[in-house]
């Protein structure tokens, strides 16, 4: 992903109308030629625009993104709570990147014990596609976080845990 300033504030204001056709048009232009400083931009007309089409269309567009850049945007992103309704499609993303979150693992296990079973299941995603490169000593810490989480949880979620536990005591 790469355009120059001018062509990035161009997309930016056509993601920001109203009008849906100028919209999936930059979408396009985006998913073809983007820049990973337009991820925000996607991601609030997808939270914002409540047009199916439009949706498909952000979601799409940053499963493609494959460019280790992102990797901070898309964690800034799941922080950021205007982003809550995007954060099944931002964590899908991140596991179909192929990029090395692993240094991010324990943004995903709070994902994994804190969300809903849904986000759960894609943070377990991102955590099994980056498993073998997450630090041994991490990877003991987050077990334990875990193990003790499980204690509290219920099923379906709290087999989920107990995955993620074997997933990293077995990589």
């Amino acid at each position: 992903m790469d355009t120059n300033k001018s062509s990035i504030q161009l997309l930016c204001q056509k993601l920001q109308s109203n009008n849906n056709a100028q919209i999936l048009e930059a979408i396009q232009k985006i998913r073809n030629h983007g820049d990973v400083s337009l991820i925000p931009f996607l991601l609030n007309v997808y939270v914002t625009n409540s047009d199916s089409i439009i949706q498909k269309s952000v979601a799409e567009c940053l499963y493609d993104i494959k460019n280790p850049l992102a990797a901070p945007v898309f964690i800034e992103a799941l922080a950021n709570k205007d982003f809550i309704n995007a954060q099944i499609v931002v964590l899908q993303a991140m596991w179909q990147s192929g990029i090395d979150y692993s240094k991010y693992a324990d943004s995903f296990i709070h994902i994994l014990i804190h969300s809903d079973f849904e986000t759960a299941i894609e943070a377990f995603s991102v955590i099994d596609s980056c498993a073998e490169t997450i630090d041994v000593a991490l990877r003991n810490s987050l077990c334990e976080t875990l193990i003790k989480a499980s204690e509290k949880a219920l099923s379906p979620h709290k087999d989920l845990l107990l995955q993620t536990v074997d997933l990293l005591q077995n990589v």
